[in-house]
C-alpha cells in the first residue's frame, strides 16, 4: 500500500473492520465488529454518526496504524494463533481493495460501507452456549438459573423501532454489505421494514449475508421469499451443530425435520440464494463433526466447502480445550482419520473445511480453564432438569465428564471447608494459647 503505513494482506495486527463496518450490538452498543471487547458507545445516548468518528473508535485506528495488538481484540488473535481464519483476516481480506482507496489511513473514516445490526434479542431457540443477553427465549430458563441481563425478555438496541430503522436507513446509500444475525433476524420485524426500504429505493445490489437458526420462513409481513426474490445477492449461513436429537439438544427449538423443509423450500423459491452451513464447534460436538459434515454434504445442497466451522470461544465452560486429555486425544485421532479421508476424496475440493478441521485440532489442545469444568457439569445438569433433556444420553461421550468433574467439585468443596474450618480452630487456639501465656 503506497502511501499506508501497513500491509493489510500480510499483517498479524492490523484490522479493516474499523474503517469500513459498523456493528450495532444487542442492547445498543456499536463497535467496528462483534467480536471486539468493551463499549465504544450507545445507539440509545447518542447517534450513529457521531459515535463512528468518537474517541474509542479514533484510539482503535491508531492502534492498528501503529502496528498494535488492541486487547479489545483478543478472540482474533487467538483465532490466528491457532491457525485459523479470524474475523480480522476476513475483513482485511473482503475490504483490502476498499482501504488502498483510504490513502493515507487516517483516524476519521468515511461512513460505514458494511453494516451488521441486531435491533433486539428477539429468538425462538434458546441454544445451550447462548445467553439472555442474545435471545429473548433464554430469558425464563435466565431467570431461574440468576442469569438475567435484563429485566424484561426482549432488549432492543434502539429507544424505539423507529428511530432505530430511521438511523440505519439514513446510512443504506453508501452500503455495499449487510449482514443480519440476531437473536433471529427472520423473526426480527426491523430487517423486513430495512429490506422494503432497500427495494423501495430500488438499492437490491446490495450483498445480504445471513447468520439464521433458519427455522421461520414466514412473518407478520409474510413470505421471505418474496422480498429475497427482488435481491441479486444472498448468501444465507444456516447455523447447525447437529443432527437430530443432538442438534436439537444443543440448539433448543432446532427441529431436524422442520430443517430438511425448509431447505427443501428455499431451493425451489430461491435457487439464487448462496447457502452454508454455519458450526459451532463446542464439547456438544466436536466428537460428531465427521458426521455432522458428512450429513450436511450428503443434503447436496451446497458446495463441498460451504462451511463456516469455528471454535466456541465464549462462553469458556464450553470451549472444547476444558476436555480432559484422554477425550481431547480421542477426538484428535478421530478427526485427523476424517481429515486424511477428506483429502482422499477423488473429485472434490475439501482444503477449506480440511483447514478449518485443523484449527480444531490445535484449538482442542490448548490448555483449559480447569475451573469451567465444573461450571459445565454444573449448567449441563441444570439445564437438564429445566428442559426434561438428558445431555449424557444424547452425548455418551460426555457422561462421564459431566458426572466427574461434579464429584470432584463436590469432593473439593468438602475438602476446602474442613481446612477453612481446621484453619479457624487454630487460630482460635493459638489465641488462647497466647491469652493464657499473658496471665
Amino acid at each position: 500500500m503506497k502511501d499506508n503505513p501497513v500491509n493489510i494482506k500480510n499483517s498479524q495486527t492490523f484490522c479493516a473492520a474499523p474503517w469500513v463496518n459498523l456493528t450495532v450490538s444487542i442492547g445498543g452498543n456499536m463497535s467496528p465488529c462483534c467480536e471486539i471487547s468493551g463499549e465504544f458507545g450507545n445507539t440509545k445516548h447518542q447517534p450513529i454518526k457521531d459515535l463512528w468518528n468518537g474517541g474509542l473508535f479514533l484510539k482503535l485506528r491508531e492502534a492498528f496504524i501503529s502496528g498494535n495488538k488492541p486487547k479489545a481484540c483478543w478472540k482474533c488473535y487467538e483465532v490466528d494463533a491457532c491457525g485459523g481464519k479470524s474475523m480480522r483476516q476476513q475483513y482485511n481480506e473482503k475490504f483490502n481493495n476498499h482501504i488502498e482507496l483510504i490513502s493515507p489511513l487516517k483516524h476519521t473514516a468515511p461512513l460505514p460501507i458494511s453494516l451488521d445490526i441486531r435491533f433486539s434479542n428477539i429468538c425462538n431457540f434458546s441454544c445451550r452456549m447462548c445467553w439472555h443477553g442474545s435471545s429473548s427465549h433464554w430469558y425464563q430458563d435466565a431467570k431461574a438459573l440468576r442469569l438475567t441481563n435484563s429485566k424484561t425478555a426482549l432488549i432492543k438496541s434502539f429507544s424505539t423501532k423507529d428511530n432505530g430503522v430511521k438511523e440505519i436507513s439514513a446510512l443504506l446509500p453508501g452500503v455495499k454489505y449487510l449482514y443480519w444475525a440476531g437473536g433471529e433476524p427472520l423473526i426480527t420485524r426491523e430487517h423486513y421494514a430495512i429490506l422494503e426500504d432497500l427495494i423501495a429505493k430500488h438499492s437490491t445490489d446490495i450483498y445480504l449475508k445471513y447468520n439464521t437458526n433458519f427455522s421461520k420462513l414466514t412473518y407478520d409481513h409474510g413470505d421471505i421469499f418474496k422480498l429475497w426474490e427482488q435481491f441479486k445477492n444472498i448468501e444465507l449461513v444456516i447455523s447447525i451443530d447437529g443432527i437430530k436429537d443432538r442438534g436439537e439438544l444443543i440448539r433448543h427449538g432446532f427441529s431436524w425435520d422442520i430443517f430438511l423443509s425448509n431447505l427443501k423450500l428455499i431451493k425451489q423459491k430461491c435457487p439464487h440464494i448462496k447457502i452454508k452451513f454455519g458450526i459451532t464447534v463446542s464439547v456438544f460436538n466436536v466428537f460428531v463433526l465427521d458426521e455432522l459434515h458428512q450429513n450436511l454434504l450428503d443434503l447436496e445442497v451446497c458446495h463441498e466447502d460451504d462451511f463456516e466451522i469455528h471454535c466456541l470461544q465464549e462462553p469458556n465452560f464450553y470451549r472444547v480445550n476444558i476436555l480432559p486429555k484422554k477425550l481431547k486425544e480421542e477426538v484428535t485421532v478421530k478427526l485427523k482419520d476424517y481429515i486424511n479421508t477428506l483429502k482422499d476424496s477423488p473429485g472434490r475440493n475439501h482444503a477449506s473445511v480440511v483447514s478449518q478441521l485443523g484449527h480444531v485440532i490445535v484449538f482442542l489442545k490448548a490448555k483449559g480453564d480447569f475451573g469451567a469444568r465444573y461450571r459445565f457439569s454444573y449448567l449441563t445438569l441444570k439445564l437438564d432438569a429445566r428442559r426434561n433433556q438428558n445431555t449424557s444420553a444424547v452425548c455418551p461421550e460426555l457422561k462421564s465428564f459431566i458426572y466427574g468433574a461434579f464429584k470432584l467439585n463436590l469432593i473439593l468443596n468438602i475438602i476446602y471447608f474442613w481446612a477453612k474450618k481446621f484453619k479457624s480452630r487454630m487460630i482460635s487456639f493459638s489465641y488462647a494459647l497466647k491469652k493464657k501465656g499473658g496471665d
